[in-house]
């Protein structure tokens, strides 16, 4: 995986990737996601990557609601 990351650009994972991950430009993994919420990537004239995430906000995945309430 670290060899794999060293190749990449960028790397986005829903789990978390070993410290020695390295891509050339951005490593999105678990717990760079729970700390941004998603990301919009642009690579315009200058790349640049924009979170949702802003202190307090509330997100529906963050905290989801109980369908079902659990049984005795």
């Amino acid at each position: 995986m670290v060899a794999f990351c060293a190749s990449v650009d960028i790397i986005v994972a829903d789990r978390w990737l070993p410290r020695g991950c390295v891509p050339k430009w951005l490593k999105l993994d678990r717990a760079k996601l729970s700390e941004t919420g998603g990301v919009a990537i642009t690579f315009d004239r200058t790349p640049q990557v924009v979170t949702v995430r802003r202190a307090g906000a509330r997100h529906p995945w963050l905290e989801a609601e109980t369908v079902m309430p659990p049984k005795d």
